[in-house]
């Protein structure tokens, strides 16, 4: 069973490897809500994953953006991890248009908040604005065919209609699978 956790602990350290990157500003867009074990295995807990794996290399810093990031903090602290981390409570698209507008960048922005399509492809133009190149753009939930997902069902049909490269990898979840989106930008 490959969980987000398993897809960040493959992709970023390939991503360094191949761009020669020794550390990562990471964006994550929606983090970690549910202390749950359940949710643990659905979700595969990318705030944690993301902020374990950028303990290694030193100059990283994970930052999050969530109506709510209450959960978020309190999980990397209690792994000793939150001096990594920033948490940006709000609504994603005003923070996101915010941070453009203060010019920050990025290495890896990570998509996953809002279950609207329209809303993750106004959340997938503003990260274009903040990521910096060569950098790596990923998306949680972005099956086009789910029934109660949504956030592929806007952001997929335009890359592929503009010919974008961009690759789909399978995470596992109890209940179902779920489709990640693996985009790098050079």
């Amino acid at each position: 069973m490959t969980t987000i956790g398993d897809i960040i602990r493959e992709e970023l350290p390939a991503f360094m490897e191949s761009t020669k990157k020794e550390s990562l500003r990471v964006l994550e867009v929606g983090v970690l809500r549910n202390l749950d074990e359940e949710h643990r295995d659905g979700d595969g807990h990318s705030t944690l994953a993301f902020a374990r794996l950028l303990k290694a290399h030193h100059g990283s810093e994970l930052v999050g953006v969530d109506l709510n990031p209450g959960e978020a903090r309190e999980a990397v602290d209690r792994e000793g991890l939150g001096n990594l981390c920033t948490f940006h409570a709000g609504d994603s698209l005003k923070v996101m248009a915010r941070m453009v507008a203060e010019k920050e960048t990025f290495d890896v922005i990570y998509l996953d908040c809002d279950n609207s399509g329209s809303a993750t492809m106004r959340e997938y133009l503003l990260a274009l604005d903040l990521l910096r190149k060569p950098g790596l753009i990923m998306g949680d939930d972005m099956n086009t065919d789910h029934q109660e997902i949504r956030k592929g069902r806007v952001l997929i049909p335009y890359l592929c209609e503009e010919g974008v490269m961009f690759r789909l990898r399978e995470r596992h979840t109890p209940w179902d699978t779920r489709d990640i989106l693996i985009q790098e930008i050079r």
